[in-house]
Protein backbone atom coordinates (compact mmCIF):
# COMPACT_ATOMS: atom_id res chain seq x y z
CA UNK A 1 0.00 0.00 0.00
CA UNK A 2 1.50 3.00 -1.12
CA UNK A 3 1.71 6.61 0.85
CA UNK A 4 -1.17 8.13 -1.55
CA UNK A 5 -2.52 5.12 -1.05
CA UNK A 6 -2.64 5.52 2.81
CA UNK A 7 -3.09 9.34 2.67
CA UNK A 8 -6.33 8.38 0.25
CA UNK A 9 -7.51 5.63 2.53
CA UNK A 10 -7.89 8.70 5.31
CA UNK A 11 -10.89 9.90 3.03
CA UNK A 12 -13.14 7.03 3.89
CA UNK A 13 -11.62 4.89 5.97
CA UNK A 14 -13.13 1.61 6.92
CA UNK A 15 -15.06 0.57 9.81
CA UNK A 16 -13.81 -2.80 11.36
CA UNK A 17 -10.34 -1.07 11.05
CA UNK A 18 -10.38 2.53 12.06
CA UNK A 19 -12.07 3.57 16.08
CA UNK A 20 -14.41 6.27 14.87
CA UNK A 21 -13.75 9.71 16.71
CA UNK A 22 -15.71 11.72 19.48
CA UNK A 23 -18.16 13.59 17.54
CA UNK A 24 -19.95 15.37 20.52
CA UNK A 25 -19.79 19.01 20.27
CA UNK A 26 -19.57 20.10 23.79
CA UNK A 27 -21.08 23.48 22.44
CA UNK A 28 -23.68 26.26 24.54
CA UNK A 29 -26.72 26.71 23.15
CA UNK A 30 -26.29 30.31 23.21
CA UNK A 31 -23.39 30.04 20.56
CA UNK A 32 -25.64 28.39 18.04
CA UNK A 33 -25.83 31.21 14.77
CA UNK A 34 -28.73 30.98 12.75
CA UNK A 35 -28.54 30.83 8.81
CA UNK A 36 -27.84 34.16 7.19
CA UNK A 37 -26.68 35.77 10.37
CA UNK A 38 -24.46 38.81 9.62
CA UNK A 39 -20.73 39.43 9.96
CA UNK A 40 -20.81 41.02 13.04
CA UNK A 41 -23.01 38.91 14.74
CA UNK A 42 -20.64 35.85 13.25
CA UNK A 43 -17.72 37.17 14.69
CA UNK A 44 -19.37 37.68 18.25
CA UNK A 45 -20.64 33.75 18.05
CA UNK A 46 -17.36 32.44 17.08
CA UNK A 47 -15.52 34.57 19.78
CA UNK A 48 -17.78 32.81 22.27
CA UNK A 49 -17.36 29.71 21.07
CA UNK A 50 -13.55 29.69 21.13
CA UNK A 51 -13.70 31.08 24.94
CA UNK A 52 -15.80 28.75 25.93
CA UNK A 53 -15.08 25.52 24.47
CA UNK A 54 -11.29 26.28 23.06
CA UNK A 55 -9.33 28.00 25.21
CA UNK A 56 -9.85 26.07 28.25
CA UNK A 57 -8.08 22.99 26.72
CA UNK A 58 -5.07 25.24 26.18
CA UNK A 59 -4.51 27.54 29.37
CA UNK A 60 -6.98 27.33 32.48
CA UNK A 61 -9.42 30.48 32.70
CA UNK A 62 -9.44 33.35 33.46
CA UNK A 63 -9.43 34.30 29.46
CA UNK A 64 -8.95 37.71 27.27
CA UNK A 65 -10.85 38.99 24.64
CA UNK A 66 -10.41 36.91 21.65
CA UNK A 67 -9.28 38.41 18.43
CA UNK A 68 -10.05 36.67 15.03
CA UNK A 69 -7.23 37.57 11.94
CA UNK A 70 -7.91 35.76 8.72
CA UNK A 71 -4.75 33.84 8.12
CA UNK A 72 -5.73 33.45 4.03
CA UNK A 73 -7.44 35.45 1.53
CA UNK A 74 -8.34 32.09 -0.88
CA UNK A 75 -9.63 29.97 2.03
CA UNK A 76 -11.87 30.85 4.68
CA UNK A 77 -8.86 29.89 7.65
CA UNK A 78 -8.82 32.32 11.17
CA UNK A 79 -6.31 32.74 13.56
CA UNK A 80 -7.99 32.91 16.94
CA UNK A 81 -5.80 34.72 19.39
CA UNK A 82 -6.13 35.17 23.33
CA UNK A 83 -3.90 38.22 23.91
CA UNK A 84 -3.22 38.22 27.96
CA UNK A 85 -2.08 34.62 27.76
CA UNK A 86 -0.82 34.53 23.99
CA UNK A 87 -3.22 31.65 23.28
CA UNK A 88 -3.79 30.69 20.17
CA UNK A 89 -5.83 28.29 17.58
CA UNK A 90 -6.70 28.08 14.29
CA UNK A 91 -9.88 27.94 12.46
CA UNK A 92 -11.28 27.00 9.27
CA UNK A 93 -14.90 27.59 8.16
CA UNK A 94 -16.21 25.02 5.54
CA UNK A 95 -19.43 27.14 4.98
CA UNK A 96 -18.02 29.80 3.01
CA UNK A 97 -17.28 27.86 -0.11
CA UNK A 98 -19.93 27.21 -2.90
CA UNK A 99 -21.54 23.90 -1.82
CA UNK A 100 -24.44 22.51 0.01
CA UNK A 101 -24.75 23.19 3.95
CA UNK A 102 -25.04 19.29 4.49
CA UNK A 103 -21.62 18.47 1.99
CA UNK A 104 -20.06 21.37 4.13
CA UNK A 105 -20.33 20.14 7.56
CA UNK A 106 -19.47 16.44 6.01
CA UNK A 107 -16.08 17.98 5.08
CA UNK A 108 -15.71 18.76 8.44
CA UNK A 109 -16.71 16.26 10.38
CA UNK A 110 -14.14 14.41 7.90
CA UNK A 111 -11.26 16.25 8.55
CA UNK A 112 -12.38 16.31 12.39
CA UNK A 113 -12.46 12.39 12.17
CA UNK A 114 -9.23 11.98 10.01
CA UNK A 115 -7.00 14.42 12.51
CA UNK A 116 -8.12 12.48 15.46
CA UNK A 117 -7.06 8.93 13.24
CA UNK A 118 -3.72 10.07 12.70
CA UNK A 119 -2.74 11.27 16.60
CA UNK A 120 -4.55 8.08 17.62
CA UNK A 121 -4.77 4.80 15.21
CA UNK A 122 -1.23 6.44 13.42
CA UNK A 123 0.81 7.44 16.62
CA UNK A 124 1.32 10.53 15.07
CA UNK A 125 0.49 12.98 18.06
CA UNK A 126 3.93 13.78 18.85
CA UNK A 127 7.61 14.16 17.90
CA UNK A 128 8.56 15.93 14.97
CA UNK A 129 5.91 14.71 12.70
CA UNK A 130 3.24 15.18 15.12
CA UNK A 131 0.04 16.62 13.30
CA UNK A 132 -2.21 18.89 14.99
CA UNK A 133 -5.39 17.91 17.29
CA UNK A 134 -8.34 18.84 16.41
CA UNK A 135 -10.01 20.55 19.33
CA UNK A 136 -13.71 21.29 18.10
CA UNK A 137 -15.94 21.55 15.71
CA UNK A 138 -19.50 23.59 15.37
CA UNK A 139 -22.07 22.79 12.82
CA UNK A 140 -23.82 26.04 13.61
CA UNK A 141 -21.23 28.50 13.00
CA UNK A 142 -20.29 27.90 9.26
CA UNK A 143 -19.27 24.36 9.79
CA UNK A 144 -16.46 25.17 11.66
CA UNK A 145 -13.40 23.38 12.27
CA UNK A 146 -10.65 24.30 14.94
CA UNK A 147 -7.21 23.09 15.67
CA UNK A 148 -4.03 23.38 17.59
CA UNK A 149 -1.77 26.45 15.89
CA UNK A 150 1.32 25.42 15.14
CA UNK A 151 4.43 27.62 15.02
CA UNK A 152 6.00 28.49 11.37
CA UNK A 153 4.67 29.61 7.82
CA UNK A 154 2.63 27.44 5.48
CA UNK A 155 3.97 25.96 2.63
CA UNK A 156 2.64 28.73 0.39
CA UNK A 157 5.11 30.93 2.56
CA UNK A 158 7.85 28.98 1.02
CA UNK A 159 6.58 28.45 -2.21
CA UNK A 160 6.36 32.31 -2.47
CA UNK A 161 10.10 32.84 -1.42
CA UNK A 162 11.16 30.16 -3.72
CA UNK A 163 9.59 31.92 -6.31
CA UNK A 164 9.77 35.70 -5.88
CA UNK A 165 12.77 35.97 -3.69
CA UNK A 166 14.79 32.99 -5.04
CA UNK A 167 15.48 31.59 -1.63
CA UNK A 168 14.88 27.94 -2.26
CA UNK A 169 16.40 26.57 0.56
CA UNK A 170 13.75 26.56 3.17
CA UNK A 171 11.49 25.60 0.23
CA UNK A 172 13.39 21.95 0.04
CA UNK A 173 13.99 21.98 3.96
CA UNK A 174 10.34 22.15 4.19
CA UNK A 175 9.63 19.41 1.16
CA UNK A 176 12.59 17.27 3.29
CA UNK A 177 10.25 17.37 6.11
CA UNK A 178 7.15 16.95 4.25
CA UNK A 179 8.67 14.09 2.55
CA UNK A 180 9.85 12.36 6.28
CA UNK A 181 6.06 12.90 7.28
CA UNK A 182 4.59 10.67 4.43
CA UNK A 183 6.98 8.20 4.86
CA UNK A 184 6.34 7.75 8.59
CA UNK A 185 2.27 8.28 7.64
CA UNK A 186 2.95 5.21 5.18
CA UNK A 187 4.84 2.96 7.58
CA UNK A 188 2.07 3.78 10.26
CA UNK A 189 -0.78 3.06 8.34
CA UNK A 190 0.25 0.15 5.87
CA UNK A 191 -1.84 -2.77 5.84
CA UNK A 192 -3.17 -5.48 2.92
CA UNK A 193 -5.74 -3.13 1.75
CA UNK A 194 -6.22 -2.27 -1.61
CA UNK A 195 -7.05 0.17 -3.33
CA UNK A 196 -7.98 0.66 -7.22
CA UNK A 197 -4.80 1.52 -8.97
CA UNK A 198 -5.98 4.71 -10.19
CA UNK A 199 -6.84 6.30 -7.14
CA UNK A 200 -3.09 7.46 -6.54
CA UNK A 201 -3.19 8.62 -10.52
CA UNK A 202 -5.81 10.95 -9.61
CA UNK A 203 -4.66 12.12 -6.22
CA UNK A 204 -1.13 12.93 -8.21
CA UNK A 205 -3.24 15.23 -10.81
CA UNK A 206 -5.05 17.48 -8.43
CA UNK A 207 -1.88 18.01 -6.61
CA UNK A 208 -0.21 18.96 -9.88
CA UNK A 209 -2.96 21.18 -10.92
CA UNK A 210 -2.73 23.01 -7.40
CA UNK A 211 0.68 23.18 -8.02
CA UNK A 212 0.73 24.14 -11.11
CA UNK A 213 -1.49 27.54 -10.16
CA UNK A 214 1.75 28.45 -8.66
CA UNK A 215 5.22 27.83 -9.64
CA UNK A 216 5.14 24.63 -12.28
CA UNK A 217 4.87 25.00 -16.28
CA UNK A 218 2.53 23.09 -18.20
CA UNK A 219 4.96 21.40 -19.78
CA UNK A 220 6.96 20.17 -16.42
CA UNK A 221 3.09 19.37 -15.11
CA UNK A 222 2.60 17.28 -18.52
CA UNK A 223 5.78 16.03 -18.06
CA UNK A 224 5.21 14.77 -14.09
CA UNK A 225 1.71 13.38 -14.80
CA UNK A 226 2.81 11.26 -17.94
CA UNK A 227 6.02 10.19 -15.71
CA UNK A 228 3.10 8.96 -13.13
CA UNK A 229 1.34 7.22 -15.66
CA UNK A 230 4.36 4.56 -16.42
Amino acid sequence: MSVVDSVLALIDPPGDRFPEADSEDKVPTAVTMPDGAKAPDRQAALSEYVSSVILPQIVPPPHSKVDIERLCQRIPVYLFVERGRNATAVGKLFQERPIPPEQAWSLAETEYRNLSILRGAFEMGTGACQVVAPLGKMQNLSALLVTQKVPGHTLDYYIAQAVQAHESNPFFDKLGYLASFFVKLHRNSESARSLSPNAPQRYLSRLLASLGEKVLSPGLSRAAEMEAAR
